[in-house]
């Protein structure tokens, strides 16, 4: 998993303008390593998130949600 250090990531947020452009930053730091994105409308109950894994999605371009799954995980969202 990506581990950025607070002072990097502090950069990016503070060198964005506004906070679309906050979003992007953090939108591209996920694409760009081991998380996977997937769509709000996905069907997450059928198999589309899996134990250890690492996903984000993003909603309207203004907010952006990412998670990580833990190995007790049994399926489903519940």
């Amino acid at each position: 998993m990506y581990k950025p250090t607070f002072p990097n990531l502090a950069q990016d947020f503070i060198e964005a303008v506004n906070k679309f452009s906050s979003i992007h930053e953090a939108y591209e730091i996920l694409k760009n390593h081991s998380c996977k994105e997937i769509k709000e409308h996905d069907s997450w109950n059928d198999g589309l998130i899996q134990r250890q894994g690492e996903y984000y999605f993003t909603c309207n371009a203004s907010a952006l949600i990412a998670f990580e799954v833990g190995v007790q995980h049994n399926g489903g969202i519940w």
